[in-house]
């Protein structure tokens, strides 16, 4: 999820109250005892907020504020800094792990997730509503009834902890770092109980469906999660909408609940999965397959490291050249003989051409198969694999990810 304005002015009557603006900081890492984030030139950062009522102005934040991060000084306990494994357990009484009623399938979904914050929500390009218009498409087309849907919990402190650090929750209370990781600045200026209600909970309920999405696809050999996917995020820094590691959460709870140990992650969103890859670095039982556009946010190098098989592209990049790409990642993640235990593919459409964010050149049809590839890439492995909806900046989006599931469904990928 990517850009939004270059710079925001609020006023009372006629007097200004605050301009902010929004902007690519140096293209550089920052280090803080073991956390390592970058900020590369895509990275969308308030840069700039002054007073202006009396015509006073504050200095810009440096560099060096503008990088400090959540958790500083502190271990990370959810992620692999310095090839550290997780240690972090899930707690014992946590209801992400809550069995769904009988006769439910494993399609996950909450009335939570789709964001309505009172008309702010459309200052970003991401469609917001994207996971209901979902939901509805499968609804009406006959694929699922409504009280067939599996629906998860919201994701709590204590649930979150098993891969962020305290420090880092507890900064989500400021509306500044709030406003810095969804990228939509007049969220600055908001108390933080009403982006707690109308933000942060829709964040808590997506990554509490991802988790339980991982569960039932360990239990049923597949699970859809209409929503989640934020590659962005880390155990100690958010960024790119993404405020949450839901997908580092998934492995972990599938590890400590499910006593799994090989985690493969897919991630074919059209940009590059920063986060998870720093949550798993050196983590010798998980393998990342990242296949994204190389000329867009976020260009982390750090973390490319931690990509078992990355696959770069060029802006602009068609059907065959993408599909090829992908087709013979999966081939090469196949012959290194990892052999996964569960699958989370990031199944992002941003791929899609005209998308002004992904900047690359694939067809509806192309999207299809390349869904087809990787769950049909899991069936030969004997692999569970758990979708997450990710990234996509268009209106035809739902219809697309819609169009996509019942076409797994119709090859009998999925079974219900």
């Amino acid at each position: 999820p990517r850009s939004f304005v270059s710079t925001s002015r609020l006023s009372f009557g006629s007097q200004p109250l605050f301009a902010f603006s929004l902007g690519s900081s140096v293209s550089r890492s920052s280090k803080r005892n073991g956390c390592v984030f970058p900020v590369s030139s895509g990275y969308r950062t308030i840069v700039a907020m002054r007073s202006v009522e009396q015509g006073e102005q504050s200095q810009p934040p440096t560099n060096e504020n503008l990088l400090r991060l959540p958790g500083a000084g502190n271990t990370y306990p959810g992620a692999f800094y310095a090839g550290q494994p997780v240690r972090s357990i899930p707690p014992i009484d946590t209801k992400l792990y809550q069995r769904p009623p009988k006769g439910t399938v494993p399609f996950v979904y909450h009335t939570e997730y789709d964001i309505r914050f009172y008309g702010l929500e459309n200052l970003h390009p991401f469609d917001s509503k994207k996971w209901g218009k979902v939901k509805e498409m499968l609804v009406n087309r006959g694929l699922i009834r409504e009280d067939q849907i599996s629906t998860p919990q919201p994701a709590t402190d204590s649930d979150l902890e098993v891969a962020h650090t305290k420090e880092y929750l507890a900064s989500l209370q400021s509306s500044y770092q709030v406003a810095s990781i969804t990228e939509v600045a007049p969220v600055l200026l908001l108390p933080s109980f009403i982006i707690n209600r109308q933000l942060i909970q829709p964040f808590r309920h997506h990554t509490g469906g991802s988790v339980l999405a991982g569960k039932l696809a360990l239990e049923q050999g597949w699970a859809v999660n209409i929503g989640g996917g934020f590659h962005h995020c880390c155990g100690c820094a958010g960024g790119g909408f993404c405020m949450f590691s839901d997908i580092t959460l998934t492995a972990v709870f599938a590890r400590h609940k499910k006593g799994i140990r090989r985690v493969m992650i897919v991630d074919l969103d059209a940009h590059q999965g920063n986060g998870h890859a720093r949550d798993f670095m050196g983590d010798r039982d998980a393998y990342i397959l990242d296949v994204y556009n190389a000329d867009i946010y976020p260009q982390d190098h750090d973390a490319k490291s931690a990509i078992s098989k990355p696959v770069e592209l060029k802006s602009g990049t068609g059907d065959s050249e993408y599909l090829t790409k992908v087709s013979q990642a999966l081939s090469e993640a196949e012959n290194d003989d990892f052999s996964p235990e569960l699958i989370i593919y990031n199944a992002g459409t941003d791929v899609l051409s005209h998308d002004k964010l992904g900047k690359l050149d694939v067809s509806t049809h192309a999207v299809l198969q390349r869904d087809e590839l990787v769950f049909a890439f899991a069936k030969r492995a004997g692999s569970a694999i758990v979708m997450l909806t990710s990234g996509g900046y268009q209106q035809n989006n739902a219809k697309v990810i819609a169009d996509s599931i019942c076409n797994l469904h119709s090859k009998g990928l999925i079974s219900l």
